[in-house]
């Protein structure tokens, strides 16, 4: 305890020679009421002015839709590719966090092209089926071959068990490896940006053809289902983690 005690000190006395106190400048006001009201107004904004474009996604299945829990529930595909609108309410700050990895993800891109790397950026992903598949992959380049790349900025702690693990969330490949199926390549990397630090590291993965059959083979039964207007079953709980922040959750369990 005694050791955690000085641990706690010492790094308390590194952020006071890190960041002293101003003891001199300008008087300021910290969190005024121009400056609250100014901050309510600027939050309103960039909740009205978001992108609402993909609250309706009947156009195909998406393999974005991969990397959320609720992606891989078959009631959750069914009202969406039955036209029901997502109800979706970002606040200002989560909105900000994607723009924030947006912009990460272009810079990236900017890059690489400049490099004579990137051969293409945000490739459209467009398979008739049955069933249709719909989506932008984030790239591909050419290193000897053709390698389909997603880029993924993630925090401190999840670039650290990138590292520990020495692998790519397995939502991440899946959503990867439906892109490089449609697109016929055989190799994907995937570009772990820690947002904290801007260090990278990237995943060299074969492509898995047999794991992409398998998903597509489970969208395919959806598809089934949307055709005969035919409801799948619940597939979790009301109290599980995938419904818990689905968007259709209200719908489903009413």
């Amino acid at each position: 305890m005694q050791k955690l005690i000085q641990t706690i000190k010492q790094s308390e006395e590194k952020l006071l020679i890190e960041h002293p106190q101003s003891k001199s400048g300008p008087e300021t006001v910290f969190r005024s009421e121009a400056t609250e009201n100014f901050k309510a107004a600027f939050d309103s904004f960039i909740v009205a002015s978001a992108d609402r474009s993909r609250n309706i996604e009947d156009d195909g299945f998406h393999p974005s839709i991969l990397g959320v829990d609720y992606g891989h529930c078959p009631r959750y595909q069914y009202y969406l590719l039955t036209g029901n609108e997502k109800n979706v309410d970002h606040n200002a700050r989560v909105l900000r966090i994607f723009d924030r990895g947006s912009q990460i993800h272009e810079s990236i891109q900017e890059k690489l092209a400049a490099m004579g790397f990137l051969r293409e950026a945000e490739v459209d992903v467009d398979w008739a089926g049955p069933p249709p598949i719909k989506g932008h992959a984030d790239g591909v380049g050419w290193w000897d071959k053709p390698i389909l790349l997603e880029f993924k900025s993630i925090n401190q702690s999840g670039y650290d068990y990138r590292l520990k693990y020495k692998r790519p969330l397995e939502k991440h490949f899946d959503q990867a490896n439906i892109y490089a199926y449609v697109l016929e390549i055989d190799t994907i990397w995937i570009f772990y940006i820690n947002k904290n630090t801007e260090e990278y590291e990237v995943f060299d993965c074969p492509a898995d053809r047999k794991a992409a059959e398998k998903q597509i083979a489970k969208w395919k039964k959806v598809w089934d289902a949307v055709q005969a207007k035919e409801i799948p079953d619940r597939k979790f709980k009301e109290t599980s983690k995938e419904c818990s922040w689905c968007p259709f959750k209200e719908m489903c369990w009413k």
